[in-house]
This record gives C-alpha cells, structure tokens and sequence, in this order.
C-alpha cells in the first residue's frame, strides 16, 4: 500500500478525538513538539522530517531526522501514534529506524507506551526521553559494527556472493544491479584515487561497508515498508561478515 506523506503543517491541524475515563488519545502535533523538546535537550536539532497518516488521519507514522551523524550515518527517531484505540504510542530511536503504515516499527530501540489515561505530558516526556538515552548508548556498538565492515576487504567472489543473496533474497531490486555496481566502484576509485580497467582488480580493493552503502543508497526512492523487507534481508545477508570476517567458501 502506498503511504502519502504530508507536511508538518498538516499534522499540526489533526485533532485528537475526545478522551474517555481510561484513555487518553494523544494529537499528533502534541507528540511530534514533545520528541522535539526531548532531542533538544540532548543537543539533537531536528534538521528534516518525514510524516504519513494513514487511516483518517486517526494514525500518524513519522520520522525526525536530526543533525548528529555517527559514523557517517545520521541520528534518527521515529514516532507512531493512533487515535482509535488500536496500536500503543511507539518511540524508536538510532542510526537505522524505519516507521511505517503496515505496522512495522524498527530501530535499535523501540519502546511503546498505551494511550492510557495516564499518559500526561510529563509522562510522554519520559517515555521519549528513555528511547534516547538508550538508544545513545547503544551508538558505540553500531559504529564498531561499520568500522569492521570498513576494515574488511572484499574479493570479487564474496561481492558476487553478496550480490546473489541480495538479488534472491530481496535486498534490492535485481535492476537495481548496476547502479551497486556503478556507485560501489565510484566509491572505490574516490577512496584509493585509482582506476583499475580489470572488475575483479577493482573490486579487490573495496570493502564490505562501501557494498553495504552501495545497496541501501538504492532504497532511497521506495516505499518505507520495502525499505524495511530490504533492511531485514540485507542484515541478514552481512551478518557472518560481522561475526566471522568471511563466507567461508566464498573466497577469492
């Protein structure tokens, strides 16, 4: 299902429906304000954000993207509200985060919260405020985890391998082939400053997180709930490099 996204000065003018005795709807405005007040005080400013609401409007799914950058990659949380008493309010917050209409609610951290009727203000702050200062300490992990795929070379036959598993598994799009191909080389004559007319001697300088960056660069114009079937797979598919440094058989 194709998720519409909206401005922010849509989700300011959504309401939230009259609260009863034991539940207390929360206006998307009012949550998105008090994520923002929360990353302020962190010294995260918020620099971009995306927002769909789905169903109405009696849902809101949002990204803020903010201005901190870990390892080259940027600092995100994600939001998720709904105002008809089927989904708890949800907070996820890191370097990876996908928030999406088909429920799928993804990052490092993920908390949720009901729209009890003890959900007040002060209450929603430190719920949001929890996400982050978990999801903080969890950066150093995370940036590791890219500098061992930086340190890792690649031969031509484990970049096949990688490729394989992406196209079959649903990492990216098969036609998306050459576009990984094109910016994975681009990456690795900027990087050495050299140019090899053989693909097997090029490819034998790159490394696994210039792959990895090659492939997710290809999401970029689709559609949040296929960014995160594709994150999943592609997790899946780098993981032994991580825990191990190699495929084992799949070497040059």
């Amino acid at each position: 299902m194709e998720q519409k996204r909206v401005d922010w000065s849509v989700i300011q003018e959504i309401p939230a429906p009259p609260p009863t005795d034991t539940w207390r709807p929360l206006a998307h405005g009012d949550y998105v304000l008090a994520a923002e007040r929360a990353l302020n005080e962190y010294g995260l400013e918020v620099v971009d954000s995306t927002f769909t609401v789905p169903r109405e409007g009696l849902d809101m799914f949002g990204t803020l993207y903010t201005s901190h950058f870990i390892g080259g990659k940027q600092w995100v949380l994600g939001l998720r509200n709904s105002n008809r008493k089927a989904l708890a309010a949800g907070v996820c917050a890191g370097l990876n985060v996908l928030v999406c209409e088909n429920l799928v609610f993804h990052g490092e951290v993920v908390l949720f919260r009901k729209h009890t009727s003890g959900l007040t203000p002060d209450v929603l702050d430190t719920f949001i405020r929890e996400a982050i200062t978990i999801a903080l300490g969890h950066m150093d992990k995370l940036v590791e985890a890219q500098d061992r795929l930086a340190r890792l070379p690649l031969t031509s036959a484990m970049t096949e391998h990688i490729l394989v598993r992406g196209a079959l598994e649903g990492a990216f799009k098969p036609s998306a082939l050459p576009s990984i191909l094109g910016e994975h080389l681009e990456a690795e004559t900027e990087t050495f400053g050299l140019e090899y007319p053989d693909y097997t001697d090029r490819v034998a300088r790159t490394n696994a997180y210039m792959l990895y960056q090659a492939i997710t660069r290809t999401w970029r114009t689709e559609q949040l709930f296929q960014v995160h079937k594709r994150s999943t797979a592609l997790e899946k598919i780098f993981q032994p490099l991580l825990t191990e440094g190699s495929y084992g058989t799949a070497q040059n």
